[in-house]
């Protein structure tokens, strides 16, 4: 405001008349107080970066504090029998997209066959305009449920609690994948689909000849939105509500993490995707029974190569620096502590991490 005023006293002392020494003199002057105002300004933002910078620090250092009390906290949850499913006639997974529900569809389809239970795969196009409505999920589960019954869906989490007969709540899954990997396969699928059907997918068949060619490290080097803003990760476990779109990211995490605690009996991890199943194997028998063995045939390991993403190409380390220190800094650290609870999951259940998944 200052330095739009003392602009606008240049302008009227260039246009009036006045004594030559007297004009050099005020305009000197103010001169000055406008080099000083903007080196003033451009120090109190540098110290303003310093200081965020610093508090991010702090904030780091206490989330790291608060993780190992809860991960303590989980441990004796499960030594006392604590975790448990709140509804073992309802099983809900509000899948992510890019993490194996293809296969896990296949899987399921064999598994309600031999164990007898209901299952529904949906699409999100097929009950609600977007995966973010808690209400026609909500309406579907009401008109649909047929008990036992395991729901697969692309969803944010959604809020059953108040909305529904208890009968009907579910005991949520999840498996998650490494949000680096996810923005990477996501990126290339967008443009290239799968072996099996190849081609452009969503926003991918809608880009320039250039933007559809261009690499993930190439995207992240020009700093197009198509890369730098990746779809939102969090709402899947956390929910549609403001508190999971909070432009602090941190509180977001802080959200999130307790969702995982609170409202998932179990989230598994795709790069341990068998893992996951052997855990679901025993964690309920009455769905998973069996899910180890139908992975293993021929027919779904045929299936897991042909919907492995087309063209995907694994990002450098300076863009790998980029999201971990940016975009997907608290992404990644919500990743690292439920693959924590998942390692503490195995090892209560005496499974042996011994495989690695690649898509």
């Amino acid at each position: 405001m200052i330095v739009t005023l003392l602009r606008r006293v240049f302008c009227c002392l260039l246009c009036r008349k006045s004594e030559k020494g007297v004009k050099l003199l005020v305009l000197c002057g103010c001169l000055s107080l406008l080099f000083y105002l903007q080196w003033n300004n451009k120090l109190l933002m540098r110290r303003a970066k310093i200081r965020d910078a610093q508090n991010e620090e702090e904030i780091d250092e206490a989330l790291e504090i608060e993780d190992e009390i809860l991960l303590a906290q989980y441990q004796k949850r499960l030594q006392s029998g604590d975790v448990t499913p709140s509804n073992m006639n309802f099983v809900f997974h509000n899948k992510f997209p890019k993490s194996a529900s293809t296969t896990l569809n296949y899987i399921l389809l064999g598994l309600a066959r031999r164990n007898g239970f209901n299952y529904e795969k949906i699409n999100s196009g097929n009950i609600a305009n977007s995966i973010q409505e808690d209400a026609p999920v909500i309406y579907f589960v009401e008109n649909n449920f047929k008990p036992p019954y395991l729901l697969l869906k692309h969803q944010f989490w959604v809020n059953f609690t108040g909305r529904i007969p208890y009968e009907m709540r579910p005991t949520y899954i999840n498996m998650i994948r490494d949000p680096l990997d996810w923005v990477t396969s996501r990126y290339y699928f967008n443009r290239y689909g799968w072996v099996r059907d190849p081609g452009c997918r969503g926003e991918g068949c809608s880009m320039s000849r250039e933007e559809h060619e261009m690499s993930l490290d190439e995207c992240v080097e020009k700093k197009l939105t198509l890369c730098t803003r990746p779809s939102p990760y969090f709402p899947y476990l956390c929910g549609p509500s403001s508190a999971c779109y909070d432009h602090r990211k941190d509180l977001v995490y802080k959200q999130t993490r307790q969702r995982i605690l609170d409202e998932y009996y179990f989230v598994g991890i795709l790069d341990h995707f068998e893992e996951t199943l052997r855990a679901l194997e025993v964690l309920l028998p009455s769905y998973f029974g069996g899910a180890v063995e139908i992975l293993k045939g021929e027919q779904i390991q045929k299936k897991m190569k042909l919907t492995r993403t087309k063209n995907k190409k694994k990002m450098n380390e300076k863009t790998r620096q980029y999201y971990l220190n940016g975009p997907l800094k608290y992404e990644a650290k919500l990743y690292n502590f439920a693959k924590k609870l998942f390692k503490e999951r195995l090892d209560f259940l005496g499974i042996p991490i011994t495989t690695t998944t690649d898509d």
